[in-house]
């Protein structure tokens, strides 16, 4: 391979602006600092996703519209961190209101037996792993959605792990994935969790040993939860509260995985 094996990070925005930068242009920095600038973006537009690869690394795009890509890294433009990146069609046979979900490195994943998807609506679905290895260009289908539903979190797992649902209503349910059963490419999926009318899904999380999750609220409030807190339950129920959702905090929009340090 003519390209050298460099560590960089992968961004990519709401507004699917794409670019690849050299690691170590990336400081480490105190808490309460004002920052550095990763990249340039547009008006309105946010950094989404932020993946770690190696230039030889496989990735996997997956899209709210149950598609999913993979892309070697280095096909990912190389750009300072205060470009704008490109637009992902430019590298993605995107189709009109298509938009990428998640990303995944995939080189990183030596045990991964099944893949994990979660959408808005609450539905999961797993699949074995290996039917995601040879993605055509062109993209393959990773899920069927229902009319108005979209997919917005997939995971890899080893088949004995656990997976966490959040929802902006501030539940959470947690369940076993062998409580989900093995389907195809194609299939929908199952009832991860019930959502009363006009909530949705924000967060799929796979649960690691000796992990808090952080969880923020439209109005600025957030906290750090121990795993233990939260209790394991059947799949498909309402949940159990993960942080209130009241005139105080607004709605739960964000429910992440953090180790200390």
């Amino acid at each position: 391979d003519l390209i050298a094996d460099e560590q960089v990070a992968v961004t990519l925005t709401a507004a699917n602006y794409i670019k690849r930068s050299p690691l170590g242009e990336y400081k480490r920095q105190g808490r309460g600092g004002k920052g550095r600038r990763g990249m340039a973006t547009r008006e309105e537009d946010v950094i989404e996703h932020v993946v770690n690869a190696s230039t030889h690394d496989f990735l996997l795009f997956f899209t709210n519209k149950g598609r999913v890509f993979r892309l070697k890294t280095y096909e990912v433009p190389a750009v300072g961190l205060n470009a704008k990146g490109v637009a992902i069609v430019n590298l993605l046979q995107l189709q009109p209101e298509e938009t990428v979900s998640s990303v995944m490195n995939i080189s990183k994943t030596d045990n991964a037996a099944n893949l994990i998807m979660c959408t808005v609506r609450g539905v999961v679905k797993k699949t074995p792993f290996e039917q995601y290895q040879n993605v055509r260009s062109s993209g393959l289908i990773a899920l069927r959605l229902d009319e108005g539903d979209t997919l917005i979190a997939a995971a890899v797992t080893d088949g004995a792990r656990e997976v966490m649902m959040f929802s902006d209503g501030g539940k959470v349910i947690r369940f076993k994935e062998s409580k989900v059963r093995t389907m195809g490419r194609t299939a929908r999926g199952v009832r991860g969790m019930r959502l009363p009318d006009g909530q949705f899904i924000i967060s799929m999380l796979i649960p690691e040993a000796g992990a808090q999750i952080l969880t923020a609220s439209a109005r600025g409030y957030g906290k750090r939860t121990a795993m233990a807190e939260f209790p394991r339950r059947g799949r498909g129920g309402q949940g159990v509260i993960a942080m209130v959702s009241n005139d105080r905090n607004g709605a739960l929009v964000c429910a992440v995985q953090v180790l200390d340090g």
